[in-house]
């Protein structure tokens, strides 16, 4: 443990083709310098661009060479951010920026997102920087923190990741309530780290309750999270939205493209809304506006990515999902359905007949999905604290 007063805490995390990764490491951190005062956080990032971390107090960022993947299908290769720079390049330059991020600082745990469950492209790094952390604090503890689920694995994987996780971590933190979905549905036998695992709940953005239900709520809301591959899903609701408004109905809907949503490709739907009828009111939506434009909302339709689909399910919005075709979000969607929450749509016909049964108030969720537990961030951050050896902080989790 490092000396009296502050301890150190790092964070590596790469976001390869949207920002889920980002925001729920960024999520934990903001808690971690709400909760812990005596926290200094340092945040390895190497992925797309982000600004996620930019109000966290006590973080310091460091941001290796860019590498940026441009599908999510298993085997896709990375490249890197630069097109100047080739990938032997990259990982020298990333590897060098690590020893020199790690060689300064004593630190007291460190926080490796999604890794040793994937990332498997950047090991070698990933194995320099807990080397040089070990060097320097034999006593820094090592935690894997990993979502609610994990894509298909291969044999040869999995023996790999479980001897990674009994040779240098001493944590697996899942971020999901076991009581809704727990990660051998996903994962599958987990007693060679069973040890070592504990949940915390779902990582959700500061929990904001819904307004009564007096509140009107009329706005449709489509989404797409990161939004590089989520024009498939905007095409599909726009595409109900205008059948649906050829037999009476006019929803107010606002879409959320994502910031990382093809300018081309919003064009296109820019395009398309002009041919929608006039009483249909759709806008295009800032990122700044979106949790508090679901204060309002009916419905929400969207990918079933981790961080979309928890914010709403803690905010009791009816969600109708077109999940992406990865088992994971395949998962996420058939968990969510099976409670009561989302409707699952494959075809645009399903989409409207899903979104005509909720706005006709023929499907609908409780206000507050309470049984589930949504305070993962701050039972992270404790767990982590109580890990540094701070008092009153300790094994918080479920």
């Amino acid at each position: 443990m490092s000396s009296r007063g502050r301890r150190n805490v790092l964070f590596y995390v790469n976001s390869w083709f949207g920002f889920g990764h980002y925001q729920r490491v960024a999520t934990i951190v903001k808690a971690l310098s709400r909760h812990h005062d005596a926290i200094e956080a340092t945040v390895l990032i190497g992925g797309v661009p982000t600004t996620l971390f930019d109000k966290a107090d006590r973080c310091r960022v460091i941001r290796l060479a860019g590498l940026i993947c441009d599908g999510v299908l298993p085997g896709e290769i990375l490249r890197p951010l630069d097109a100047d720079l080739n990938l032997a390049e990259v990982y020298d330059m990333r590897k060098e920026l690590i020893r020199s991020a790690v060689g300064d600082t004593r630190f007291d745990a460190v926080v490796t997102e999604y890794f040793p469950f994937a990332r498997h492209a950047v090991k070698e790094e990933v194995m320099l920087m807990l080397g040089e952390v070990k060097k320097r604090n034999a006593d820094c503890r090592i935690v894997a923190s990993v979502r609610d689920a994990v894509h298909d694995l291969s044999p040869g994987a999995r023996h790999w990741i479980e001897n990674t996780i009994n040779t240098w971590f001493d944590y697996v933190l899942v971020h999901s309530d076991p009581s809704l979905l727990s990660f051998d549905v996903s994962y599958g036998r987990v007693e060679p780290f069973a040890d070592k695992l504990k949940y915390t709940g779902f990582v959700v953005r500061e929990y904001i309750p819904r307004m009564s239900p007096a509140v009107d709520r009329s706005v449709v809301i489509v989404s797409t999270g990161g939004g590089r591959d989520g024009a498939g899903a905007i095409d599909a609701a726009l595409d109900a939205i205008g059948n649906l408004a050829q037999i009476g109905y006019s929803p107010e809907v606002i879409i959320y493209p994502g910031p990382f949503f093809p300018q081309a490709k919003a064009q296109l739907i820019r395009g398309r809304l002009k041919h929608l009828p006039t009483h249909v009111a759709v806008a295009i939506g800032e990122a700044v506006g979106y949790r508090e434009t679901l204060h309002r909302a009916r419905v929400s339709v969207s990918m079933a990515g981790y961080n979309t689909c928890y914010e709403l399910l803690a905010m009791g919005v009816p969600m109708v999902l077109w999940p992406r075709r990865r088992r994971e979000q395949l998962l996420r969607a058939d968990v969510l359905s099976s409670i009561g929450a989302a409707r699952v749509a494959a075809t645009v016909g399903s989409l409207e007949n899903h979104l005509v049964g909720i706005l006709n108030g023929l499907t609908s969720v409780p206000l507050n999905q309470t049984r589930y537990r949504f305070d993962g961030a701050v039972r992270t951050a404790d767990f982590i604290a109580g890990l540094c050896g701070l008092s009153g902080a300790g094994e918080t989790c479920l």
